[in-house]
C-alpha cells in the first residue's frame, strides 16, 4: 500500500469518527500496521470490520480511480463507485452495513485530493 492510499484511509476514518481520534481511526491504524507490534488495546469486532473495510475500499478506490484517469482526467464518482462495488462483489464475506457510506466518503476524499493536486 502506498503512502497516498494510507493517507486516504486515515482521512476517511477521521470523517467516520467525526474528526476525533476514535475507534475507526485506531482500527485503521491497526490494519495499516498489521504484522507490526500493536498495542494491547482491545477493539470491538464491529470497529475492526469497519476499519478493514475503510482500508480495503481506500486501496481499491485509489487503484480504480487511477486506472479510470487513463481514460478520462476526472472520472465520475458514480463510475468509480460502481466499479468498486463490482470488485467488492467478487470478494467473499459479508458487507459491512456502512459500506455505502465508506465508499461515498472515500470517493469524496479522493476527488478532493485529486482536484487539489491539479
Amino acid at each position: 500500500m502506498t503512502t497516498r492510499q494510507e493517507q486516504l484511509a486515515r482521512r476517511v476514518a477521521a470523517r467516520l469518527d467525526g474528526g476525533a481520534a476514535g475507534g475507526v481511526t485506531a482500527g485503521v491504524e491497526r490494519c495499516l500496521h498489521e504484522g507490526e507490534s500493536t498495542s494491547a488495546h482491545t477493539y470491538q469486532p464491529v470497529t475492526i470490520a469497519l476499519a478493514g473495510s475503510v482500508v480495503s475500499v481506500a486501496t481499491l478506490a485509489w487503484n480504480i480511480y487511477r486506472d479510470l484517469q487513463r481514460v478520462t482526467p476526472r472520472p465520475a464518482p458514480q463510475v468509480s463507485a460502481s466499479k468498486i462495488r463490482l470488485e467488492l462483489a467478487h470478494s467473499a464475506g459479508d458487507e459491512h452495513p456502512e459500506l455505502d457510506r465508506v465508499i461515498a466518503i472515500t470517493l469524496e476524499e479522493l476527488t478532493a485530493t485529486s482536484e487539489a493536486n491539479d
